[in-house]
């Protein structure tokens, strides 16, 4: 009952996009550079999370007072 597909839609790219950064340049220079690729963007994450996290933020607030009044609009 835990399994869900959706879920694990979600999570392919969350699997799929740091190895794609790291096998990318691994194979295009060496092995450091991809692991320097990996790390980098490992950092920049860290260092625009708020960023992100304020936009994801402001786009589910939005998309939430659309389902409201979409709901609303039907009763």
């Amino acid at each position: 009952n835990g399994f869900n597909p959706t879920q694990m839609l979600i999570a392919l790219p969350k699997l799929g996009l740091p190895m794609l950064l790291f096998y990318v340049p691994y194979k295009l220079v060496n092995f450091e550079v991809g692991l320097l690729v990996l790390a980098l963007s490992g950092v920049l994450g860290i260092v625009f999370r708020n960023f992100f996290l304020s936009n994801i933020e402001s786009l589910y607030q939005k998309g939430k007072y659309k389902t409201i009044a979409a709901f609303a609009e039907k009763n």
